[in-house]
């Protein structure tokens, strides 16, 4: 329950998640199981994002550059 309050993003659906888990209407297996969709749906973002990601664009961004002050 408590990861959902650092990668839930909607506020009312985590109070509803908790106030159910609190008065026994959500089992933890419920839980978890809501949790594993919100961090499935995370992880894959981040894997197209990686998936787009070229040696040139690593390049580029390693490259040394002079700092502006």
């Amino acid at each position: 329950y408590q990861y959902l309050k650092f990668f839930l993003e909607d506020d009312q659906e985590f109070e509803r998640i908790g106030r159910e888990y609190a008065s026994g209407e959500l089992l933890t297996g419920q839980v978890k199981a809501r949790l594993i969709e919100v961090l499935t749906d995370l992880v894959h973002g981040h894997q197209i994002q990686r998936e787009a990601v070229t040696e040139e664009v690593v390049r580029k961004f390693m490259e040394v550059r002079p700092l502006d002050f």
